[in-house]
């Protein structure tokens, strides 16, 4: 019988977003700054060092997500964007984009961590020049927690 989340986990969640947009260096790999504290339960993520620390063995639900402009000059572009686990790479996603639109996606993920645990979010573009991250949406953006550009993590079972 699976142990389900205990009341007293509930602390191990994380929701945070980027308040100033993010440069997006040119074929190289950038570590996302979400660098704005909507919810911390128990002072999980680090704003310093960009990432969140699992408090205890268990199943953990991550999501990431990004809003990029187009290529350079309006030209196409390749975007992957990974999580890493203590440094190493555990799930990624790529996307092209064409020239007509803000690129943006999404990736999301279980992942098995034991305590002190880290989970960070690596992007990497190569659309010609360096990228930054537009937070605007273009429904609801009135400057809150509605952000294009966002991570959350929590504790879905404890092992």
């Amino acid at each position: 019988m699976p142990r389900f989340i205990h009341s007293s986990y509930h602390n191990d969640l994380a929701a945070l977003v980027v308040s100033s947009n993010t440069t997006v260096n040119y074929s190289s790999d950038t570590l996302i700054n979400y660098n704005t504290v909507v919810f911390d339960r128990s002072g999980i993520y680090d704003t310093t060092n960009k990432r969140y620390y699992a408090k205890v063995r268990g199943v953990y639900h991550c999501k990431a997500s990004i809003r990029l402009p187009m290529g350079s000059g309006g030209n196409a572009a390749r975007y992957d964007m990974v999580f890493r686990v203590n440094g190493t790479p555990r799930i990624g996603h790529g996307c092209n984009q064409t020239n007509s639109n803000d690129a943006g996606f999404i990736i999301t993920g279980m992942m098995d961590l034991g305590p002190n645990d880290y989970v960070d979010v690596l992007i990497h573009q190569n659309s010609g020049a360096n990228q930054t991250s537009n937070n605007n949406l273009n429904t609801a953006d009135s400057g809150g927690t509605e952000r294009g550009t966002h991570f959350f993590c929590h504790l879905l079972q404890r092992r």
